[in-house]
């Protein structure tokens, strides 16, 4: 076993001093103490410089111009000296034996770069704390941490230990893309690096309706998702230019014969550009998968499709209705060329089908008239109403 690592807690933070106590106060409070903490205050107006300096020399505090959490991160990355690094932040709040669960993987494996745990979201209401399940990934199904990543993100910084040597071989993070930067990063740290997970909830995720974003790119809670959705299409763009099929095979193929392992990684790429809503590709490799073999999909293939069903949250498939001249065509046609496309929009349907159902028991019928437009719109009324109905007796 290597010996034990220093590890520095990152808090980069713009104008969220409310908050900020809170998300300091559990990193303070870890079963395993970390050596150190920085608070980046990222040019706030609000009271986070006079929170900061009323815990002492238990946290340090760096200051600098606003310029985004990217920089931030990136300053203290430049001055800290630990081993490893914790990217907290700082409207939510670190589960109290996070660093308990993180740690000992990487001692015991000195070539293991990243490990990361699980979350879940909260929200404050007036009855109280509201804590929803937790976001597990399906480890077991596909041991290729990077392969996940690239279908969504499932899992964020602040439930993430990085060795700090690894952003001298990825990079620093990038400046240029607010709401996908830690996105990006898990991508380049993933593809070639040594990671593993554990289902433990690292931290807990706080559902609020502040701004996020720097002064200069201020973004409200109404837009959040479409402006991720934006962001993560440019860096799809880039994958899908820069990554070869052989990337995309999944585990179960990767001792299959050629032909076999292709049609799955054609398969896989589909399902990943599906989950980012970018039709017109997920189309073009369903197509090319089907081309190769039209034989019927092998159980493990058809595993695979269904993972694209993890698209769950309804405010999501709100921000997608406002662009739906974009990807409707490519999905219809998907659903019609062949039976592989088929199934795959079926299952992407799959969680509409099941908001449809929840607001229509829960007499929400903005949402149940929405989410039913949408099935309408991509699997005709026939099979809109098909799958509602059998959804509603079941």
């Amino acid at each position: 076993m290597s010996g034990r690592n220093s590890i520095c807690a990152i808090i980069p933070t713009y104008n969220r001093a409310a908050m900020l106590k809170e998300s300091i106060d559990s990193v303070l409070a870890q079963t395993q103490p970390v050596d150190q903490i920085v608070v980046v205050n990222d040019g706030s107006t609000d009271d986070t410089e006079s929170v900061v300096k009323s815990y002492g020399d238990r946290v340090s505090l760096l200051n600098k111009q606003n310029g985004g959490k990217s920089s931030s991160v990136n300053m203290a990355l430049g001055q800290v000296t630990a081993d490893v690094v914790w990217i907290c932040d700082d409207d939510d709040i670190a589960a109290p034996d996070a660093v308990e669960h993180l740690a000992p993987a990487m001692e015991a494996d000195p070539e293991l770069n990243l490990c990361m745990g699980a979350y879940c979201s909260f929200r404050d209401k007036a009855e109280g704390r509201v804590f929803a399940p937790p976001v597990l990934c399906p480890i077991a199904e596909e041991p290729n941490i990077h392969l996940h990543y690239l279908e969504g993100m499932f899992t964020y910084q602040f439930a993430s230990l990085i060795r700090r040597q690894l952003f001298d071989h990825v990079g620093l993070l990038r400046t240029d893309i607010d709401r996908a930067a830690d996105y990006d990063m898990f991508m380049r740290m993933t593809r070639n690096m040594k990671a593993a997970y554990t289902p433990h909830i690292c931290f807990y995720q706080r559902q609020h309706d502040g701004m996020r974003g720097g002064s200069n790119n201020q973004i409200g809670p109404e837009q959040i998702i479409e402006k991720q959705l934006g962001y993560d299409k440019l860096l799809f763009v880039d994958v899908r230019k820069n990554y070869t099929l052989n990337d995309y095979t999944p585990t179960f193929a990767r001792n299959w014969d050629t032909a076999r392992a292709q049609r799955s990684a054609l398969l896989q790429k589909a399902c990943i550009f599906a989950r980012h809503e970018m039709w017109d590709d997920a189309r073009e490799d369903i197509a090319a998968a089907y081309k190769m073999s039209s034989s019927s999909l092998l159980p493990e293939e058809a595993r695979l499709l269904r993972r694209v069903a993890k698209r769950a949250a309804p405010w999501e498939w709100r921000a997608i209705y406002k662009q739906l001249h974009d990807w409707l065509p490519n999905i219809r046609a998907c659903r019609v060329e062949n039976e592989f496309g088929q199934l795959l929009v079926y299952e992407a349907c799959r969680p509409l089908v099941g908001h449809a159902r929840w607001a229509l028991e829960n007499r929400d019928m903005h949402d149940f008239t929405l989410m039913t437009r949408l099935l309408i719109s991509i699997l005709g009324v026939h099979g809109a109403s098909t799958r509602v109905l059998s959804s509603l007796v079941s």
